[in-house]
């Protein structure tokens, strides 16, 4: 059970990963989503926290690395997961987040989001 996905939450800021939790909202895994998510989980390392210390983890490590545009400093966050309780969850999370990171404009997508009760797969 406890490394058994539920839910994911993609960073997309150029460089993009998928950040895998299981129930609890802890990290199961990370996986880049290009070439660029490859180099930013390298700099960030082996992480096994919760969900907002890793997503914070995440966005810090980008910015420290200059992935931003300085022109526009927004992040695409899209939520999803097996569960609806966690994925209200992850998204008060990811939310509260982007108000303690006022400098950066989260836009996350909650219309695409895809929630299967059995065998969820991420």
């Amino acid at each position: 059970m406890y490394n058994t996905p539920t839910s994911y939450v993609n960073l997309d800021i150029n460089p993009g990963v998928r950040i895998v939790f299981n129930s609890f909202k802890k990290v199961i895994k990370v996986i880049p989503l290009n070439y660029d998510g490859k180099a930013l989980i390298d700099a960030v390392g082996e992480t096994k926290s919760d969900a907002k210390e890793c997503i914070e983890q995440y966005i810090a490590k980008a910015d420290e690395l200059d992935y931003f545009d300085p022109d526009n400093r927004e992040i695409k966050i899209e939520v999803s997961s097996a569960r609806e309780g966690m994925f209200k969850d992850l998204v008060e999370i990811v939310t509260l987040i982007g108000e303690e990171n006022s400098d950066i404009t989260f836009i996350i997508n909650e219309d695409n989001i895809e929630r299967k009760e059995i065998g969820f797969i991420p």
